[in-house]
């Protein structure tokens, strides 16, 4: 092989470089080393060499295989060209026809790199000037180094290019949820040895896939930016802040809302790998706030993250605003706090309240009455979480009745409320209902209601039941219903016939309310007691008593009415 292209002269060279032809001189010889000057023939001349193709695949060069002529026993062929650069190399030559030679090598020569023209960028695996490997996953404020290698244009290692071009740096990997920018070298001048250079101080701050590095030469080599292999930005894996959050919007009671906790890295990346990925987080009350509703059961409430995100299912309870946090205990966090208004849910029962008729006729409620007094009822709806159901606005019917018995008084007086055929109109969820009269003095008792919508006027339906045995919902309070003051006596004389002139007894002298309850001070009504003066009276055709009158006039002591 030789140092020149041409069809002649040129001296034997031990070194080729990659894409710059060259000739190769075949000189004949007899069978004893004689050179064959005398041969002027053309044999068929077959090419072949060691030298492989180049990394991008490309093929080395051979002029074809055909007749060649011959002079004065010597060939030189111009037009051979090397791809790959390699070491210890030969072309051989074989001969048919004119003359017959077996295929011969030609002396061994090396193939160095040509001139640069592109750079393989590789992320690598360490943070050193040396070593490491190409790795496709780095994490955010982990240095790594960049190796770039100088190639060829037919893609094999500049190993003779020991330059210091200038070398520009940029990345497609971006700013952190936090803003914090990536770190890259400086754009500076950089020595190159053999091709290569290595450079550590390369920080990722996103967490982001598909990221490249970019390096690009001018000066002492003029190469194209160009990507290094993509790559996987991780978080940190160390939690170092919680973000609560909630979907917008009021939470109706007994409806659920789905809290979701994000562990975050020190760049505001969420921690998807590591051990801090799965934290076991914890939903409370923000303790630095007060909240006047409720969720769920008795908390704490518990999850733990998958893949750096924890969701907890809760479900509204009390009406109110509710301020809630999440925390870990390793590492000790928590988060932001957020606020859910739990508004009041769909009715699922209404209540009935006992209004005191000297309080404010709409809330004030009393559990004791006297008998004969009128009275309000406040009836009104909940939802399944006791929270006042203020979304009811319909009309119905209502069938009233006590709990036990009639309601009917000693004196045959009967307990009054409103009729179900009058329609009832229930406004934001609740209506004030007067009407109501108790005559009969006892305790432990209780207003019962049952609704029927206000189209079924044969109350065949009830609605809202309590349970499919009990249609009715009776009153929040048990009542005590006193008696009234005194205002009649009921006298009992013996039943036997009295002998004239013989003193007897009567059995018993009562006092008694207008409604016939005896008036004996029960549950704290006033009895009718102490030291009285009775007038008797006697009706019929009988007289007496030892006066011969009709009347008279005695003084007695009442004990509880009696």
């Amino acid at each position: 092989t030789l140092d020149t292209n041409a069809a002649s002269g040129g001296s034997q060279a031990d070194t080729q470089t990659v894409g710059t032809a060259f000739a190769v001189r075949v000189t004949l010889f007899d069978a004893f080393g004689n050179a064959a000057s005398n041969f002027n023939g053309s044999p068929t001349v077959t090419w072949t060499t060691t030298a492989g193709s180049s990394p991008n695949a490309t093929a080395p060069t051979l002029p074809s295989n055909t007749t060649r002529a011959f002079t004065s026993g010597v060939l030189q062929l111009p037009g051979f060209t090397m791809a790959a650069a390699e070491s210890g190399r030969t072309v051989s030559a074989a001969l048919s026809g004119a003359a017959t030679v077996s295929a011969t090598p030609s002396n061994t020569f090396t193939v160095v790199p040509s001139t640069p023209a592109s750079v393989l960028v590789s992320v690598l695996d360490t943070n050193d000037a040396s070593g490491g490997s190409e790795t496709d996953t780095v994490k955010a404020g982990t240095p790594f180094a960049v190796r770039v290698t100088v190639l060829d244009a037919l893609g094999n290692v500049a190993t003779n290019f020991n330059g210091s071009p200038t070398v520009t740096w940029t990345t497609t990997s971006g700013n952190a949820p936090d803003s914090t920018a990536p770190t890259l070298p400086s754009n500076t001048t950089r020595d190159f040895t053999e091709g290569v250079l290595q450079l550590p101080g390369f920080t990722m701050t996103a967490a982001q896939t598909g990221r490249t590095v970019s390096a690009a030469l001018s000066g002492a080599a003029t190469v194209d930016a160009t990507a290094s292999n993509t790559f996987t930005v991780t978080s940190t894996e160390v939690a170092a802040e919680l973000v609560l959050t909630v979907p917008p919007g009021d939470l109706e009671a007994s409806t659920q809302r789905t809290f979701t906790t994000t562990i975050l890295d020190e760049y505001g990346n969420t921690v998807t790998t590591g051990s801090h990925s799965t934290l076991m987080v914890t939903l409370i009350y923000d303790p630095e706030e007060t909240s006047t509703g409720t969720i769920g059961a008795t908390p704490p409430w518990q999850s733990p993250a998958v893949a750096g995100v924890s969701t907890i299912q809760m479900t509204g309870h009390q009406v109110g605003d509710v301020y809630l946090v999440t925390t870990t205990s390793s590492p000790a966090l928590t988060s932001n706090s957020v606020m859910v208004t739990v508004v009041e849910g769909v009715a699922t029962h209404y209540h009935v309240r006992i209004l005191d008729p000297a309080g404010n006729g709409v809330t004030d409620p009393t559990s004791t009455l006297v008998a004969g007094q009128p009275f309000s009822v406040r009836l009104y709806f909940m939802d399944a979480h006791t929270n006042m159901a203020g979304n009811v606005n319909e009309d119905f019917r209502v069938v009233w009745t006590v709990m036990s018995g009639d309601g009917v008084s000693p004196g045959g007086v009967d307990p009054e409320w409103p009729s179900s055929e009058a329609v009832l109109e229930v406004r934001n969820g609740y209506a004030i209902i007067p009407g109501f009269m108790l005559p009969k003095a006892e305790s432990g008792q209780r207003l019962r209601a049952t609704l029927y919508a206000a189209s079924d006027t044969g109350l065949t339906t009830p609605l809202y039941p309590q349970s499919e045995e009990v249609p009715y919902r009776d009153s929040d309070q048990l009542l005590t219903i006193r008696h009234a003051a005194a205002d009649h006596l009921v006298t009992v004389a013996p039943v036997a016939a009295q002998v004239a002139g013989q003193p007897f007894d009567l059995v018993s002298v009562t006092a008694h309310d207008q409604y016939g309850n005896l008036a004996d001070g029960a549950n704290g009504a006033t009895a009718y007691a102490g030291s009285k003066t009775l007038t008797y009276t006697l009706s019929g055709a009988s007289h007496g008593p030892v006066s011969g009158t009709d009347s008279f006039t005695t003084s007695v002591t009442f004990a509880a009415g009696v």
